[in-house]
């Protein structure tokens, strides 16, 4: 309930621990759930600096880069997913449906 309050707080976790997937990843979460789009971006490209195969921070900046209106690369961050995860139904139908636009 208190984004806010959890935003700083990860973000501390985060210079502390600044080789963790992990929290560079929830914060992102935190920021797109909070319609900071641009800040999440920034958080789940770092996620993936550190970790090029972490499934989660490519489906979501995926997410967030569609809700910037940036279709082609969200296409192009959820084949990545796919080439990581080829069965994942989740993942096939969002770029299905991207790819209808």
């Amino acid at each position: 309930g208190n984004a806010k309050g959890a935003i700083s707080f990860m973000s501390h976790l985060g210079q502390l621990y600044p080789l963790n997937t992990d929290i560079a990843f929830q914060l992102g979460r935190l920021y797109f759930n909070q319609n900071k789009t641009n800040e999440a971006i920034l958080e789940f490209k770092r996620a993936l600096e550190l970790n090029p195969s972490h499934l989660d921070s490519l489906y979501s900046l995926a997410l967030a880069l569609e809700k910037k209106g940036d279709e082609a690369q969200a296409i192009g961050f959820l084949k990545q997913a796919l080439k990581i995860s080829p069965n994942n139904q989740i993942l096939k139908d969002k770029l299905e449906q991207l790819e209808k636009h």
